[in-house]
């Protein structure tokens, strides 16, 4: 027994880290997300892939256009 919790320390120190990571982050989905999150499946991972790229093409289009007004409304000052 005292073999079996040496391991789990030394688990918990070598990987204190990552653990910690994955700690703050199930706490972030439990209390913000909650909605979204269900511990039992998997996280969608792809369907969150999908959404960045849109909302990066969204972006990259609104970004666009605002270079366009800020040149235009240079050129007129």
């Amino acid at each position: 027994m005292k073999k079996a919790l040496e391991a789990v320390n030394d688990f918990r120190e070598a990987n204190f880290r990552g653990l910690t990571l994955y700690n703050a982050a199930e706490k972030h989905l439990r209390e913000h997300m909650q909605k979204h999150y269900n511990p039992k499946k998997p996280l969608p991972i792809s369907d969150w892939k999908n959404e960045l790229k849109e909302k990066l093409a969204k972006k990259a289009t609104l970004t666009r256009e605002y270079d366009t007004l800020k040149d235009e409304t240079y050129k007129i000052e």
